[in-house]
């Protein structure tokens, strides 16, 4: 069994997690729920790191990288530049 998690799971374990308040520019309100989760090693030259969004995007993939870290890395920003693209639509 592969080892690599399915983006319609779960995340278990989440090493990293916010809930974030965003409202539209219409006044709808939404609460993100963003989760990372620990990075991970497919092999010796790439690893994969858990990412969720719940509130947001129903199944995002785990993002991968040449290590644990670079993963991530890569994680955290795509969280980051998410939200900025949705406060640049806006979202506050």
């Amino acid at each position: 069994m592969s080892s690599l998690r399915r983006a319609t799971e779960k995340m278990k374990d989440p090493i990293a997690e916010t809930k974030i308040n965003m409202r539209s520019p219409t006044g709808d309100s939404k609460t993100i729920h963003v989760e990372i989760g620990r990075p991970y090693p497919i092999s010796s030259d790439e690893a994969a790191c858990p990412i969720a969004m719940t509130g947001l995007y129903p199944n995002i993939s785990d993002l991968h990288g040449t290590d644990t870290l670079k993963a991530l890395a890569l994680a955290l920003e795509f969280v980051r530049l998410t939200i900025h693209s949705w406060e640049k639509k806006g979202f506050t």
